[in-house]
């Protein structure tokens, strides 16, 4: 069964609801990062290449740690 084509008038409010949002968070986003000055996310460090897209790798900021010895 073929659908019927939208009316020009839905197409333009179906067009609305879509691109409002994006652009919403795309301008939130974009605040965020050049007027508050938070740091772009970055997702790993592109050396791994695993599935999950987290790095088999990931450490803890200060390195491996050593166990301690008491």
């Amino acid at each position: 069964m073929a659908r019927q084509p939208l009316h020009p008038q839905a197409q333009r409010i179906r067009t609305i609801i879509w691109s409002v949002p994006l652009m919403v968070g795309s301008g939130y986003i974009l605040y965020r990062r050049f007027v508050l000055g938070e740091e772009q996310r970055k997702f790993g460090d592109g050396t791994s290449k695993s599935k999950t897209g987290l790095g088999a790798t990931a450490q803890p900021e200060g390195g491996p740690t050593k166990p301690s010895e008491n």
